[in-house]
């Protein structure tokens, strides 16, 4: 029968584990010390290369900068452009209405013949003033009596039998319904005051479909004028 004290070490033993603990917990903490020296390093190059980082997103954000400027400066250049072109739009809406009015006096004959009557002439502004007096007298919208006053074409005409008549025409390249409108009002103006059949005609280049037919049932004669026709005076 072995005795307890059999498994204890003896002194001998025991004086060699303890070195053997001693140099194991010395080389965990060199082995510590070494991580935190390389985690250190880690770091330090990690600093290094986002510093480096921030330094090239700076001159990235400068670089930005600058073409967002400049990208500024071209957007006020075309804004510029735009609103030249706009202008010049304007300027040729105005042109081509010119050129549309002069065709529309140029070709009175033609509007007059297409509507089964003949020119006998052309009414002056003089006459028109005169007119827009009566309209005004009469207690007709000023509004409306300036247009009326300023209508691009009034003509007296005849018929086959010789019977007089007015032909109210409204010209503009592109014919609105403002146009069919005003040459309708035109054209019972000239009946209220003259007590003359008169009618109301309008002259374009464009007239589109679906407005010429609201003429024709507004009784307005609807005349186009050929490209070719777009001089001026």
């Amino acid at each position: 029968m072995v005795s307890p004290e059999s498994h204890e070490p003896d002194p001998e033993t025991r004086a060699a584990e303890g070195p053997a603990e001693e140099l194991t917990t010395r080389q965990v903490a060199d082995a510590l010390l070494e991580l935190g020296r390389e985690q250190a390093e880690i770091n330090r190059a990690m600093v290094e290369r986002f510093n480096k980082m921030d330094e090239r997103l700076s001159g990235m954000d400068e670089r930005f900068n600058k073409m967002d400027e400049r990208f500024n400066g071209i957007e006020g250049r075309f804004n510029g452009i735009e609103g030249r072109l706009d202008r010049i739009d304007v300027h040729l809406g105005y042109l081509r209405g010119a050129h549309a009015a002069s065709a529309a006096r140029r070709n009175a004959s033609l509007i007059a013949d297409d509507m089964g009557y003949q020119v006998i002439s052309r009414l002056p502004r003089e006459e028109l003033i005169g007119f827009s007096n009566m309209a005004r007298a009469a207690g007709k919208p000023e509004d409306d009596v300036r247009s009326f006053r300023e209508a691009d074409l009034v003509l007296l005409v005849h018929d086959g039998s010789g019977q007089p008549a007015y032909i109210a025409v409204e010209s503009s390249f592109t014919v609105a319904s403002k146009d069919i409108n005003r040459a309708k009002r035109n054209a019972e103006y000239l009946h209220e005051f003259t007590g003359l059949p008169a009618r109301g005609a309008v002259a374009g280049v464009d007239i589109a479909p679906g407005r010429e037919r609201n003429a024709n049932a507004g009784g307005v004669h609807c005349y186009h004028i050929p490209i070719r026709d777009l001089e001026s005076d």
